[in-house]
């Protein structure tokens, strides 16, 4: 089971990218089921067409039936070329809706919940050898009406389909190479974390971060799937993934999270640990900076304006973060006791 973000998918030249990795996987006799994004910023694009089309037609807002109408077909465009590179490789590929897929819904639009999963189609496809190229974000309700599952909704789909179809494994593509301790981009000591938990990784997805989507995780955590997240561009000197399996195997784990306009003119910077005594910890360090913070599972956040959050973060992340030694670095971390790579389905 794999899934490929926005950016993995942009242009066609990486989705033949994409297309010769599945060929390469398929001819050594692996079962696959690939989960896309829309290309690029295919939804956002979408989603400014619907308001400016609200706005022609002297609405106040996009009704939120026909705004998932529309930006589930950003996925499907997705689909259908991918499906139709990989046949002009040679390969059996066969391209799915998510409702195609049995993706079962609430009837909540452009935020729905997945309530159940009906494979029935993809796994025909897989006994006929075929590669299942499906459209992510996507499902359909109980009452037939197509559905959007929320920011990150690839994720998702791709962690529900892994579960229906007994998957042990999603893996996740994007841009980045797994999960750090702090953004990289803003944070330049931020530190990789080759291994954590369901709950620490939930705990950062509730905080802001956007690696994985929250209920991608809390489903993997139903099902029991490990989730590995990998770059689609990785680097060949030192390629690098997060795994993501039980609370109880992962080791401790801390990171500072910043989400910027998290309410108007306001960021919200969020210290996650994964042990309990992290949570009293956090609070006492807030408390040192002067700032009022509260306590939510599995963190400690506070509210303040983006101009102290950016320079307070890279302080809070030097004292929160532990130092690694001289000899320990996340690119040599232990990862004997990490679960083997699965490439299949």
């Amino acid at each position: 089971m794999r899934k490929y973000g926005g950016s993995s998918v942009q242009d066609l030249g990486r989705l033949r990218r994409i297309a010769d990795e599945l060929s390469r996987l398929s001819q050594a006799g692996h079962p696959i089921v690939v989960v896309v994004s829309a290309m690029g910023k295919t939804t956002s694009e979408l989603i400014s067409l619907a308001e400016q089309a609200a706005c022609a037609g002297g609405g106040a807002e996009v009704p939120r039936r026909e705004l998932d109408m529309l930006v589930s077909t950003g996925e499907r465009v997705t689909m259908s070329l991918l499906s139709i590179i990989l046949q002009g490789l040679g390969r059996r590929a066969i391209s799915f809706t998510g409702s195609q897929s049995g993706i079962i819904t609430t009837d909540t639009h452009f935020d729905a919940r997945i309530e159940d999963v009906r494979p029935h189609r993809l796994e025909r496809a897989l006994s006929e050898g075929r590669i299942a190229v499906v459209a992510g974000y996507q499902g359909m309700s109980r009452q037939g009406e197509i559905t959007t599952l929320g920011r990150g909704g690839s994720d998702t789909t791709a962690v529900a389909l892994a579960g229906a179809l007994g998957a042990p494994t999603a893996e996740i593509y994007s841009d980045v190479d797994g999960v750090y301790t702090s953004d990289p981009h803003r944070v330049r000591e931020a530190v990789h974390l080759p291994w954590i938990g369901y709950g620490f990784m939930g705990a950062m997805a509730d905080a802001g971060a956007r690696v994985l989507n929250r209920e991608a995780v809390r489903l993997a955590q139903k099902n029991a799937t490990k989730i590995v997240a990998r770059s689609s561009f990785p680097d060949a000197q030192s390629p690098r993934e997060t795994w993501v399996t039980s609370d109880a195997e992962a080791p401790p784990c801390r990171a500072v999270v910043e989400l910027v306009d998290a309410e108007p003119g306001q960021s919200l910077v969020s210290l996650v640990g994964s042990l309990p005594s992290d949570i009293e910890a956090a609070a006492s360090l807030f408390a040192s900076h002067g700032e009022s913070a509260f306590v939510t599972p599995g963190r400690v956040s506070a509210l303040m304006p983006p101009a102290r959050a950016r320079a307070l973060v890279p302080v809070l992340h030097a004292q929160w973060i532990p130092t690694p030694s001289p000899h320990q670095h996340s690119d040599s971390a232990d990862t004997s006791a990490l679960p083997n790579t699965v490439t299949s389905c």
